[in-house]
Order: C-alpha cells, then sequence, then structure tokens
C-alpha cells in the first residue's frame, strides 16, 4: 500500500501535469496541508521527492515553487533530446518490424486527422505517443529512460500556449517526413529529419518573450 507521502507526490505530479499548479507558482505549505488533509511531515517528504524529479524547486528563506525553466535549461534539454532522439530515430530505422511499420501508419492517420480538425489536446497527445513509438521500434530502452527524464511535464506546460493550429500542422507534416524515413529503413534521413524537427522546437521556444522564463539563477541572488 502506497505511504502517505507517495500518494501526495502522485497527486501534486498529477496536478502540475494538468496545469492545475503552473510553472513558477509558489506552494504554501499551509494551503496543501489544509488541501490534502495530512501532516507537515508527510507533505514535506512528498515535495522531496518532487524536487528530486526535477518538478518544484525548494530554497531556504525563499520557499517551494512549481519549477520553472530558464533558457540555458530549455536550451540543454533541447540539445540532449536531438541527440538522443536522432539516435533512436536512426535505431527505428534498422529495426522497424512489419507489426511497428503497421502501428506508425496507423498513428500517421491519427495524427493527420487531429491536425486537420485542430484538436490541439488530441494532436499533443498523439504527438507525445508519436515520439514515445519511435523509441520503442527503437528497441533501446536507455535512450527511452534518458528521454524521460528530459520530458518532464514542465517542459511542456511552460510553453502551452505557444500551440496552435498551423504549429501542429507543421509539425505533423515534419512527423511525416521522419516516419516515411523510418519506414523505408533510412537510418540517415531519419535522424537528420527528427533533428531538425526538435531543432524547431527549440527556436519556437526561444522566440517566447522573457516572461516565459524563470529568472538566470545568477540573478535570483
Amino acid at each position: 500500500m502506497p505511504s502517505k507521502a507517495s500518494e501526495i507526490a502522485a497527486k501534486m505530479q498529477d496536478q502540475i501535469r494538468r496545469g492545475i499548479l503552473a510553472p513558477g507558482q509558489r506552494l504554501v505549505e499551509a494551503d496543501l496541508i489544509s488541501e490534502f488533509g495530512v501532516s507537515r511531515s508527510s507533505l514535506r517528504e512528498a515535495m522531496k521527492r518532487l524536487s528530486e524529479a526535477g518538478l518544484i524547486i525548494s530554497r531556504h528563506n525563499f520557499g517551494s515553487r512549481v519549477r520553472q525553466l530558464t533558457r540555458e535549461n530549455i536550451c540543454s534539454i533541447y540539445q540532449a533530446r536531438e541527440a538522443l532522439e536522432g539516435m533512436a530515430a536512426r535505431l527505428a530505422a534498422q529495426r522497424i518490424t512489419p507489426s511497428s511499420r503497421n502501428e506508425l501508419k496507423g498513428l500517421l492517420s491519427r495524427l493527420k486527422a487531429h491536425s486537420k480538425a485542430g484538436e490541439i489536446e488530441a494532436y499533443l497527445a498523439a504527438n507525445t505517443e508519436f515520439h514515445d513509438m519511435i523509441i520503442r521500434i527503437s528497441q533501446n530502452d536507455e535512450i527511452g529512460e534518458l528521454i524521460e527524464k528530459l520530458t518532464t511535464p514542465i517542459v511542456r506546460l511552460q510553453f502551452r500556449t505557444l500551440i496552435n493550429r498551423s504549429i501542429i500542422r507543421q509539425s505533423n507534416d515534419e512527423h511525416e517526413v521522419i516516419a516515411k524515413a523510418i519506414m523505408r529503413k533510412d537510418g540517415d534521413a531519419a535522424e537528420q529529419a527528427i533533428r531538425h524537427h526538435i531543432q524547431g522546437g527549440l527556436a519556437l521556444v526561444q522566440s517566447m518573450p522573457d516572461q516565459h522564463f524563470a529568472i538566470e539563477p545568477e540573478a535570483q541572488a
């Protein structure tokens, strides 16, 4: 049976994922104790776990907040994703099977339908599934674990307002290029296509005004 701290951590993580607890939001201990009906020690243990997972930041005399990423954080995450997902796409092209090819085709059809209908939330869910499927086809669990650590809910939530119908149409076009390269077993083209896709995402995020980013650590001192 999960401990109280585990239950609270899971609930708070879900609230972060759904944007109820927003990036940069201050976490008031008294309010959370009242909301969850738990002891201070259980809450603090839960928040320690969330801090270790990179979802919140706690500082002495500063309190706790939902983590908000700096421009430097974002750049580093996207650079790491580019390298890891590039290798995953190359491996997927080498290791794709007839059954996984059919799965990929089906997912492309769903992505296209969501894009055409302007169904942003459904598209974003299928987008996550697309990137996960490439990792699964690559048959490299280590790459998958590393990417999972990089793509915390904070990364997606902090820039959710960027997404519009034009963006998802462009994203869908890029997904088709990636998938077609994988399905024809062209590792070079698959890696190049997904790197281009991730570079475009970084450029879009970096174009956002400063208020969408955390203050650089040096500026907080």
